[in-house]
C-alpha cells in the first residue's frame, strides 16, 4: 500500500503526463502543487516544451544531421531553441523526453530505396542517450522514448541518419508535421 505523498505524486505525475501528450498549454501550468505542510498551493512551473518540424530537411546518407524545428506547441520557461533543436535544463531533475522523426519517400526517383532510419538523442554535444533504428523503404516513422537525469547543466539533440545512398526528407509539407517531433517533461 502506497502513502499519501506518494499516491500524490503519482496522481500529479499522471496528470501532467496526460496534458503533456495532449498539447494542452494552459491547462497544464494550471496543475498545482501543495506546499508549506499542505497549507497553501503554488504552480510548480514544470519544463514541459512541444515542439515540431514543419516542411522538409534533406538528410544524407551516412551522416548524423541535428533536427531542427520550426513550430513549438509550447515552451514554459523558454528553454527550447526552436532554430538549433536544442533543449537547454537549467534545473536539476528526472526528464522524459520523447522525439519522432517522419521520414517522406526517397527524394527523385528514389522513393522506395530501402535502408536504415535512425532517431538518437544527444546529450551536451556528444553523449548518445539513446538511439533507435528501423530498417524499411519509403514513408516510416522512428521515435525515441527516455527517462534522464540532469544535475541543470545539459543541454539535448535529437539527430537523424540514414543509409539508403540517398537522401530523405524528414518533416512535413506544412507548418506543423505531426511525426517529427520532440516534446520534454520534468517528471522529478
Amino acid at each position: 500500500m502506497i502513502g499519501n505523498a506518494e499516491f500524490y505524486h503519482t496522481m500529479r505525475y499522471l496528470i501532467l503526463l496526460f496534458y503533456f501528450f495532449h498539447g494542452s498549454n494552459a491547462i497544464a501550468q494550471e496543475v498545482l502543487t501543495k506546499v508549506n505542510g499542505g497549507t497553501s498551493w503554488v504552480d510548480p512551473s514544470p519544463l514541459l516544451c512541444r515542439d515540431s518540424r514543419g516542411y522538409a530537411q534533406s538528410i544524407s546518407s551516412g551522416s548524423y544531421i541535428d533536427v531542427k524545428y520550426t513550430f513549438e506547441s509550447f515552451d514554459i520557461g523558454a528553454n527550447f531553441n526552436l532554430p538549433a533543436g536544442e533543449l537547454t535544463i537549467s534545473e536539476e531533475g528526472y526528464y522524459l523526453i520523447t522525439a519522432s522523426i517522419g521520414w517522406n519517400r526517397g527524394n527523385g526517383s528514389n522513393q522506395t530505396s530501402n535502408g536504415t532510419r535512425s532517431i538518437r538523442l544527444i546529450k551536451n554535444g556528444t553523449n548518445v542517450i539513446c538511439e533507435n533504428s528501423d530498417y524499411g523503404s519509403g514513408v516510416m516513422v522512428s521515435q525515441l522514448s527516455v527517462i534522464v537525469y540532469s544535475d541543470g547543466n545539459d543541454k539535448f539533440k535529437v539527430q537523424a541518419w540514414q543509409n539508403s545512398s540517398h537522401s530523405h526528407n524528414i518533416g512535413g509539407t506544412s507548418s506543423s508535421d505531426p511525426n517529427t517531433t520532440f516534446s520534454a517533461l520534468k517528471v522529478h
